[in-house]
């Protein structure tokens, strides 16, 4: 149990630093996560190893781990763009995309609040974050990201749209407090309980067969067989 709650403390601290969405929680605790088993701990059980080799007794690469941060900036490449369209956009780093292409596949929140798993991707230069027209984009990322998908503190609040025909109208709950009373279905005389049930039936007197039921049987004058009673002892219906 320490070990789950010091999980979701450090996951909630990567996602309060860097105002990330809170319904990207899912890929920040399995990064998290990967971090924990990658790192020594002072633990007699782990005898100077890492978790993750401790169980499963192959050397841990940290590689993929380290690249890149939480909601990290990176430029993430496009592949079948030709000149002179960029083949470079703009993304967050969520973190290892296992068994998504090569070993440092990550997945990636695009600009259009998509979530891809991309192999071709690189962290932005010191250049790149100072100039204004990089800047401008972050801007424009951020702002579409917090109305899609909200921040580290809750949910993106729905705006009304002004299109909707029924956007003018309020909300509102019934006054009348009265519970109708709905008969049981026990109560119904005509209420067919066995139609539709499978059955295990004996044929030719071997081996059981699975059947359904598919409805009451009827004499020869189109009359149903039977009738109803709540003890299925005295029930004398008859189906097909």
């Amino acid at each position: 149990e320490r070990y789950i709650q010091m999980l979701k403390t450090e996951t909630k601290t990567d996602m309060q630093e860097t105002a990330s969405p809170l319904s990207l929680w899912c890929y920040c605790i399995e990064r998290r996560a990967r971090i924990i088993n990658a790192v020594t701990r002072n633990n007699f059980h782990l005898q100077g190893q890492v978790p993750h080799t401790k169980m499963t007794g192959q050397p841990c690469d940290i590689s993929d781990i380290c690249e890149f941060d939480w909601f990290e900036w990176c430029m993430y490449r496009i592949e079948g763009r030709k000149y002179p369209f960029p083949s470079e956009r703009l993304g967050r780093v969520l973190g290892v995309a296992e068994h998504k292409g090569s070993a440092m596949s990550q997945w990636i929140l695009t600009e259009t609040g998509n979530v891809l798993p991309i192999q071709t991707l690189r962290s932005l230069t010191p250049a790149e974050v100072n100039q204004p027209v990089i800047k401008e984009k972050m801007r424009s990322f951020d702002t579409f990201v917090l109305k899609k998908f909200g921040d580290s503190m809750g949910p993106a609040i729905p705006e009304s749209d002004p299109t909707d025909p029924l956007s003018e109208y309020q909300h509102y709950e019934d006054d009348d407090g009265d519970i109708s009373n709905l008969p049981e279905a026990d109560d119904i005389l005509d209420y067919d309980l066995y139609i539709n049930f499978e059955v295990l039936l004996p044929q030719n007197g071997e081996h059981m067969q699975a059947a359904r039921v598919i409805g009451r049987s009827k004499n020869t004058n189109g009359e149903v067989t039977g009738s109803h009673h709540s003890n299925p002892m005295l029930n004398t219906r008859v189906y097909a």
